[in-house]
């Protein structure tokens, strides 16, 4: 057992730096240190030393029932601390707000739609002194993710992480559209955003 209640079977190597330890990558720590001959503690520190600490990790140390008793609480608000990275990143990075909106709100109905869209939307912004974002009106930035709420759904997987959700055809981002009928359309259009006032 390690830190936060799980053991190495339950850590999984997201991401590594280099070629020689990229047949690790989506695999856990207790297969890895059979492979190597090693003592799983003796394959992290080894991997972190091979590496030079650029390895992503992702721990299953989370209950499923805690999450929907966290999220039915009016103080939650929905996010995502997923990084981008090749190799077999979480799933979260292309799945989090999908996964809300097709298995929390349509399928299990945890949340209306209407409360889900605010968590992740407009009670954050407000939160964090966004004050030109979260909301839809004039004068606000024009950030909109259309989607078809009978079909919005995460594909992504730990097996398959880099898979974007059905049903979401428009993304638009200060105004521009960056997902055009479900594809990305080239436009980087984001832009750091900072608390206002």
């Amino acid at each position: 057992m390690v830190s936060g209640g799980c053991g190495w079977d339950e850590i999984l190597i997201a991401s590594v730096k280099t070629a020689r330890n990229k047949m690790y990558e989506g695999k856990p720590l207790q297969k890895i240190a059979h492979v190597r001959g090693e003592e799983p503690l003796d394959s992290v520190l080894q991997l972190l030393l091979e590496e030079e600490c650029a390895v992503a990790m992702i721990m299953f140390s989370m209950a499923e029932e805690d999450v929907r008793t966290v999220m039915r609480h009016p103080a939650t608000m929905i996010g995502t601390d997923g990084i981008w990275s090749h190799g077999k990143p979480h799933p979260r990075i292309y799945g989090t707000y999908p996964r809300i909106l097709g298995t929390y709100v349509r399928e299990e109905k945890l949340l209306s739609l209407e409360e889900a869209v605010r968590k992740m939307t407009s009670f954050p912004a407000q939160k964090f002194g966004l004050w030109k974002k979260g909301i839809v009106r004039e004068g606000m930035d024009a950030d909109l993710v259309l989607f078809d709420p009978h079909t919005i759904a995460e594909r992504s997987s730990y097996r398959d992480p880099h898979r974007y959700p059905a049903g979401i055809p428009y993304v638009i981002l200060n105004g521009q559209v960056a997902v055009d009928q479900g594809r990305f359309s080239g436009i980087l259009a984001g832009s750091v955003v900072r608390k206002q006032g």
